[in-house]
C-alpha cells in the first residue's frame, strides 16, 4: 500500500496544545484521521474556495468528535494545518 508522508504545521501544533488537556484520547484520534489522510486523502471533503481538506474522527469512546483540516502538498505528501471539535460529519 503506498501512503503519503504526513506533516503537523506549527498552528496545527498550537491548536493541539489548545485542545490536548481538555480532549481525553487525543492522540489515538488524531492517530485514526493521520493514517487516513495518509492513504486516501482525497476521500475527504474538499473545503470549497480554499486549499483545505477536512477529515473528522470516527466516534470514539468517551472523547469529542475531531475535525482536521490539511493540505495535499504534492503527490508524496499532505500537511495538517488545523485541528478542532467539530460535529459528527457524514461520509
Amino acid at each position: 500500500m503506498w501512503a503519503r508522508r504526513v506533516e503537523r504545521s506549527a498552528q496545527f501544533w498550537r491548536c493541539y496544545a489548545e485542545l490536548k488537556p481538555s480532549v481525553p484520547r487525543m492522540d489515538e484520534i488524531l492517530e485514526g484521521i493521520e493514517w487516513s489522510i495518509m492513504v486516501d486523502p482525497e476521500g475527504w471533503r474538499k473545503v470549497p474556495d480554499t486549499q483545505l481538506w477536512g477529515a473528522w474522527s470516527d466516534p470514539f469512546p468517551d472523547a469529542p468528535t475531531l475535525a482536521v483540516y490539511f493540505t495535499i502538498d504534492d503527490p508524496g505528501q499532505c500537511t495538517m494545518v488545523w485541528v478542532e471539535e467539530a460535529a459528527a460529519q457524514e461520509s
